[in-house]
């Protein structure tokens, strides 16, 4: 059996690209499309939340033109001429920062400069990080504040987050924020959704369930057309498919604590 070496493989590469140069082009535009499309379907994110060590690991693939435009952006955080460079001297050990742990904070800026008015709602609210602390560490006090997703951050950075664009601090105890509507509203604001949304601990209100909270669909427990009111206590979010069987007459719906039901189909 014969076989064709590597070297004569690129010679004839070479040759139907001298003979043949625009059918040489039309193969290649297929050949990037194709590779194209298939890194589009292949593209994904894996983030890993260290609540101890307070960081985020995580391996992506993304399609090489948004890759290299995120080179960029990367890069313009990074150039030191810019009137508010990265600081390269690491602030507690006075050591400097390595191109890597630079890279790392140009990476962190970005996240922290990209507006949420660009992005798509959820569940009819903003994407953004509630942090839930009382009043006593808003003004000073030494208690750590968890994070909508279950995580816990330190008071000091609650502290200056809860200032910071694109973070709600929602403070125990507050009466600035109007959260029982009554029978005035038929739809709960965005201010209950993410009450609700801390109390349930980020996920579907049925028990069992893990689906996002921020995906789910505002239920009332007593129904709206039955005398319902448009009040926190009375509200849960609940994903679309457990949202079917909360209102179908077949199911029943159980109240277990603030923020958690369980559904029995009726006998």
């Amino acid at each position: 059996m014969l076989t064709t070496p590597v070297c004569c493989v690129g010679i004839a590469d070479h040759l139907d690209e001298v003979l043949d140069p625009h059918g040489a082009d039309r193969r290649l535009a297929v050949q990037l499309a194709r590779a194209e499309a298939t890194a589009a379907r292949r593209a994904f994110p894996r983030l890993r939340h260290d609540e101890t060590t307070q960081t985020t690991d995580g391996v992506f693939r993304i399609p090489l033109v948004q890759g290299v435009r995120l080179q960029r952006m990367l890069e313009a955080l990074l150039n030191p001429g810019r009137p508010d460079p990265i600081d390269p001297i690491d602030p507690d050990t006075g050591l400097r920062l390595t191109a890597e742990e630079l890279r790392g904070r140009a990476l962190a800026e970005l996240v922290d400069r990209i507006p949420k008015a660009k992005l798509p709602r959820t569940g009819g609210c903003d994407p953004v990080v509630v942090v839930t602390l009382d009043l006593a560490t808003l003004l000073g006090g030494l208690k750590a504040a968890p994070l909508d997703t279950g995580d816990a951050i330190s008071p000091g950075t609650a502290r200056r987050l809860a200032a910071r664009y694109g973070i709600i601090p929602a403070v125990l105890g507050s009466s600035s924020e109007v959260l029982d509507l009554g029978r005035k509203a038929r739809l709960y604001t965005g201010k209950q959704r993410l009450a609700m949304n801390v109390q349930q601990g980020g996920v579907c209100a049925v028990e069992g369930c893990a689906r996002p909270a921020a995906w789910a669909d505002a239920h009332h427990l007593h129904q709206w057309q039955h005398g319902g009111r448009t009040d926190l206590k009375d509200g849960v979010l609940v994903c679309r498919p457990h949202h079917t069987y909360a209102d179908h007459p077949d199911y029943q719906v159980e109240r277990l604590r603030p923020g958690r039901i369980r559904l029995h189909r009726r006998h």
